[in-house]
């Protein structure tokens, strides 16, 4: 209204109906009283009170509009911290590709790595203490979320002279071997042990 100096026009830009913008007005005409709006030579002109709101009006909208606006994101220049959890074997696989990459593209950004079960990371990525975790997560709460980097296989290797002729087992020759399984805890159950359950 401070802009347009009438009703009608600071209506349409407001995208709101005439008598609308006019209860807004009598609102802060009251609120500052002030007229802040009045009729001079048949149009409208800003009270004293009112041009006196102009630059503050401006730069208080102009801070509001930068607060709401989408933050660039320039890795560039970012100073900071990123927290991560994985294990031994992602460390192994991807920290350093991973390590290269932020020294060249982020040099400001360090990285705090630790490593946990998937239970602790869930929980501290739900908490907020990390950034980001990178493991095998065959279900995770819906506020967490989840993609897939890669997928992995795996290979047996065997003492030739205890293999068939074929070179070969099949599965059920190889569930009938031994195994030994090693694990952080001795109630873990992973996926390997729950494909071979199945």
């Amino acid at each position: 209204m401070l802009a347009e100096k009438h009703v009608t026009r600071a209506a349409l830009r407001l995208h709101k109906s005439q008598p609308a913008v006019s209860h807004a007005l009598a609102q802060l005409r009251s609120h500052f009283d002030d007229p802040l709006l009045v009729r001079r030579d048949g149009r409208l002109a800003l009270t004293a009170r009112a041009q006196a709101l102009e630059q503050p009006l401006q730069e208080a909208l102009s801070r509001l509009n930068g607060l709401l606006a989408a933050p660039q994101f320039d890795p560039a220049v970012v100073q900071g911290r990123m927290r991560l959890a994985l294990s031994d074997y992602a460390a192994r696989i991807l920290l350093p590709p991973l390590v290269r990459h932020l020294r060249q593209h982020a040099p400001g950004l360090d990285l705090a790595i630790s490593q946990a079960s998937r239970e602790a990371m869930q929980a501290q990525l739900l908490d907020g203490e990390l950034d980001l975790a990178l493991g095998i997560f065959a279900s995770a709460p819906g506020e967490i979320q989840v993609q897939t980097l890669f997928e992995e296989s795996f290979v047996c290797l065997a003492d030739k002279a205890q293999l068939p002729a074929q070179g070969g087992l099949t599965l059920t020759e190889w569930l009938q071997r031994p195994h030994v399984m090693v694990a952080l805890r001795p109630d873990a159950h992973d996926e390997i042990e729950t494909a071979l359950a199945a």
